[in-house]
Order: structure tokens, then sequence, then C-alpha cells
């Protein structure tokens, strides 16, 4: 991530300094006024955080959340605020980055599950890889809300944003990152990584700074983007350079890319990207012009500007409509998915945790699983966008794993009794109406009216993931819904401690698909109650560490083996009958 090699090369070079983050603190405020704050990389913060904690079971959802309290605490206690920054809509730039590393995770995750149909799990099977349950990062952004910090979701390129507002926010000290690409970026005072990072009784972490790897290259800082574009970026990828490099190979001597590549800048006017790419791919003008174009490209993206508006301009009532959800979108009050389908009609579905390259009825791909809840929900999003029908593009991992876009048309049709009248009316008016749209994109068949007496209300959310997974979806069984429903009702009165204390055998592939789906489908629940205007009853009660743990759930599910009773079980607390039984019978009599 970012620009290939440059963060070893600063660490094999000594080009950083350990700092203690109080002292950073106390230099700051004897020097200006205002509250010091660090920007936060908040998806790699995420993997941070979760480091070491289970990947195949699902998640492990208030462990996690736990870790992100002492987190921000750790920085508090030394005066430190944070500001974190989350990937919020995709960056056209970056889409073919994107897929290369879907289809390379789509490998290992194909090759785990080679290992698991021969091995049948013997012992406890490690997957060899790094994939985070796809969860984590958005109940991140949700947790780091509730505990007060500044939480943003990107409207462009999450970097680009992230690197503004350090570069342009008085108060802040650095970028807590491990992604290079903030060394590139000008005004950035500076570049804590998490590698490194110490959190204890002191907060220590590792220091770039820009200038000092510019005065080590001997370059100046301005020329550090065409640096990143020449050495290889998320943009200009390595085998595009692969030519290129071999050339200056040949030019300056047997040196590592990085130092050819500033070779090249100290030979060439400053920011003529034409005359670089000349020297380094030759006089062949088409090759040559193919690589300026994506360099061009790579250095452009490293600057500061406005995103280009998707608003369109004949239909000022949608314009409103967009202004408003990318309002909402940015302070995040509501999930990511509303803003890009809306603004871009766009869907992405990274890698999870299922086995693609064998099709089975009983294991439809999870995305295929929820497509036609996510087709009525594109219906109410796009409502007032046009007179349809409406297309999203959906990006989809294939069982050849390679990424295939695909388009859903979706009929601007709505039953009688589901009044729409834009999604400003929608979320302000009459709480009916927004339940009885609601009921519609979770089932347009079956009255969910019951939905709004569940108690505790954070359990609609649950509860209609099952229900579409059991009814519309036909992939759970009897037996698989009442494991869910144990994991549900019990997970909020066990601790985290509790919890993490579990240590359990991965049994079937069958369990690790359940526990992928029943995730995915809970996010896609969510994103339904925001395009409804609806919570339960506020973001951060309503995620997954409330009815989910990844542990806990394969061992009910192993235990479940064996009996179907929950009051067998030994974790089986009695105070659970009742709302499990009124949860069960909701979700098989509706």
């Amino acid at each position: 991530m970012g620009v290939d090699g440059l963060s070893k090369y600063a660490r094999d070079h000594n080009l950083y300094q350990v700092v203690n983050m109080r002292t950073i603190d106390n230099d700051f405020r004897s020097r200006n006024t205002g509250e010091p704050v660090v920007a936060v990389d908040g998806p790699q913060c995420a993997w941070y955080l979760y480091r070491k904690l289970g990947s195949l079971h699902g998640g492990q959802y208030k462990e996690f959340r736990e870790r992100c309290e002492q987190f921000v605490k750790q920085f508090r206690g030394i005066g430190l605020s944070l500001h974190f920054v989350f990937d919020g809509a995709p960056v056209e730039e970056k889409i073919s980055t994107w897929v290369k590393r879907r289809e390379d995770k789509a490998k290992e995750i194909s090759k785990f599950f080679t290992k698991l149909h021969t091995a049948q799990a013997k012992g406890y099977l490690s997957c060899g890889f790094r994939i985070l349950p796809e969860a984590v990062i958005p109940c991140a952004s949700v947790f780091f809300k509730h505990l007060g910090c500044q939480v943003c979701l990107s409207t462009t390129d999450c970097d680009t944003e992230l690197a503004q507002f350090a570069a342009t926010n008085a108060c802040c000290i650095g970028v807590l990152s491990d992604d290079s690409d903030f060394l590139i970026y000008s005004g950035v005072p500076c570049v804590f990584t998490f590698t490194g990072l110490q959190i204890g009784n002191k907060v220590r972490a590792l220091r770039f700074q820009s200038t000092v790897i510019a005065s080590h290259l001997g370059i100046v800082v301005d020329n550090l983007p065409a640096l990143a574009s020449f050495v290889g970026n998320d943009i200009v990828s390595k085998k595009a350079l692969k030519k290129p490099h071999r050339n200056l190979r040949r030019m300056y001597g047997s040196k590592v890319v990085i130092e050819l590549v500033a070779e090249l800048l100290k030979g060439t006017p400053k920011g003529d990207v034409s005359r670089m790419c000349e020297v380094a791919v030759g006089k062949s003008g088409r090759k040559a012009q193919k690589l300026e174009k994506l360099v061009q490209e790579s250095v452009y993206s490293y600057q500061y500007h406005v995103g280009v508006s998707m608003t369109p301009k004949n239909d000022p009532r949608w314009g409103a409509v967009l202004q408003r959800v990318k309002a909402r979108h940015m302070s995040c009050e509501i999930t990511r998915n509303i803003f890009t389908v809306m603004n871009c009609r766009l869907m992405r579905f990274g890698n999870a945790l299922e086995d693609l390259s064998i099709s089975r009825p009983n294991f439809p791909p999870t995305f295929l699983a929820l497509r036609a809840m996510r087709s009525r929900m594109y219906t109410v999003l796009l409502w007032n966008s046009g007179n349809g029908p409406f297309r999203v593009t959906e990006y989809i991992l294939t069982g050849s794993g390679q990424v295939r876009k695909e388009t859903v048309v979706v009929q601007k049709t709505l039953p009688e009794g589901v009044h729409h009248p834009d999604p400003l009316e929608l979320w302000s008016g009459p709480k009916d109406r927004r339940w009885c749209t609601f009921n519609w994109v979770i089932s347009p068949t079956k009255d969910l009216s019951v939905f709004r007496a569940l108690s505790p209300q954070y359990l609609v959310v649950p509860t209609a993931a099952l229900f579409y997974l059991y009814h519309e979806a036909q992939i759970l069984t009897r037996d698989e819904l009442r494991i869910f429903v144990i994991v549900a009702v019990s997970v909020k009165s066990l601790s985290a401690r509790q919890l993490s204390r579990r240590r359990v055998k991965i049994r079937t592939e069958r369990a690790i698909y359940l526990a992928t789906l029943f995730v995915r489908a809970v996010l896609q629940v969510l994103d339904v109650a925001a395009a409804c205007g609806l919570s339960f009853p506020r973001p951060a009660d309503c995620h997954l560490d409330a009815y989910f743990d990844g542990k806990f759930f394969h061992h009910i599910y192993r235990k479940s083996e064996s009996t179907s009773d929950p009051s067998a079980l030994t974790e089986w607390d009695k105070a659970h009958e009742r709302t499990f039984s009124r949860l069960m019978n909701i979700i098989q009599q509706c």
C-alpha cells in the first residue's frame, strides 16, 4: 500500500525517530494554542486493533470494541484528540488496483478452502493470510464516533482527504498510518506509523518526515509526487514500470529503485514528466506517452482538489437530496453504501470467507443470496433520480477468482401502500412510513409490523437478517436458525473477557460460510435501515457486538451437533428463554 518499498527504504536507512507522544503533545502546547490532534487512517487503525483476533469465525466484535475504547483512552490520557477518516466512496483511478488486490486475495482464500476440504479442519486451523472480517471496519467507524472522536467518511480519495486535513488543520501534529503515500502529500507535518507503535504506560511511535527522506535522496520535497509515480503506487503499477526500471539500472548502475528514480529526477528539469518518461522508456513515442499519462494521473492524485460533482444539473430537487446525503455521509451518520449508490450507482463486494470455486445449491455466493433485498433498496434510494429503470453496477468476485462487473436493473415500482416521496421527506416524515418501507425492502410479501415491538430493539437487525435468509433466500435450516437466535439473545450478557477465553475448532465449511453470510446480511440490513431513515435505537447500539460473536457462534454450532435444545447448553441462561422463543416464533411464523 502506498509507494512501493518507500517505508522499508526509510526504515532500513534509519530515516525516522522514535518519539514519545506525550513529549510531542507537550512541545505542541508550549508553542501553540488549541488542542493537538492526530489524523488517523481509519481502515489501517481497524487492522491494527483487530490483529491477533480471529479471522475465520466471522468477527470478535465485543473484544474489538474494547480495543477501540482502550486505544482512544490511551491517546486522550496524554492530551491528544483523534480525527479518523474512513473510505467512503470508490476512487475510479484506483479501481484497477482494488480489482487486482481482490483477485490476489481470492486466490489465497481458494487455497485455504482446498486445505480445509482435504484436512477437514483437524486441530485449530489457521488461514495463513491476512483477512479482516467484513464488519470490522464499519463497526470501527461507528465505535469511534460513539467514543466522541471526529469521524469522517471520504467522498473522494480517502488518503487525499486525510492528508488535506493534516495539512490544513493548524492543530494537527501528523498522520497515523502505515501508508507511505502520506509522506508524498505536501504540508503533512509527519507520519507516525502503526508499525512500531507501543501503547502502554507510554505511547511511543516511529515518526517519519518527508523533508528527511527528500534530503537523504538529494531531491526537493516538491518532487516527491513524481518520485512516487516512477517508483510505483496504487495508480502506476510495477508491471507498467518494469521496463523503465530496467532502463534506469543500465543508466545509473545497480541501485535500489527509489535511488534510481531519485537520480532520474535530479537529471531532468523539475516537473518535466514528459522528459522523465522519454529518459526512462526511450524514444518509443507510444510507450512514453502511455507512461506519461499514468504518471500525470498519479502526480495529480497527490494534489488537494475538490471532487467533481455527479449531481444532475437539470434536477435541482435530486441535487438537494444528494447534498443532504453527502453531508450525512461525511459526518458518518449513514452507512457508506448509501452515498455510493445514490451518487455513483455503484456497489463493490470485497473478499469474504466463502468458497466460490464450487457451485452448490445450499452455498450460494453471499452477494447473490442478498441481491433481491439489495435491489429493492436500490429502488428506494434512486426513486427520485429519474423515471427509471435504475441501473447499479456491482463489482463481484466470480468462482474463478476474477472480478466481474454486473449491472443490476430495477424498475421504478412500489406496491400499493408503500409511499415514498423522496429520501429527505421519508427520513423526516412519519415513522410509520419509514417502517412500512423497511418492511417492503426486507420482505415484500410478509407483514413485519411485529418487529417494531421487539425489545431490546437492536434485535430488529439480526431478526430482519435471519428472516430474509430463512424465508426469501431459503438458505438457513431450522436448526441453523436456532443457533443464530441462541447467539443473538446470549451475546449481550457475555463479557468480552468471557468470549475471548474460548478456543474453538473450525469444524465445517458450512459454519464458516454461515458466519460470513450472516455478517454480510446484517450489514445490508443496516444499509436498508439507513436508506429508510431508521436506527434501533442508535447506530452504536445496534452493531454486531450486541448480538453476534464469531467464536461463540462456532462454539454453539459445534455444541448443537449433539443437541438442539438450548437449555442443554452449559452456557444457556434461562433468563433468555422468553426472548429466544419470541424471536423463533416471529421469524418462522410472520
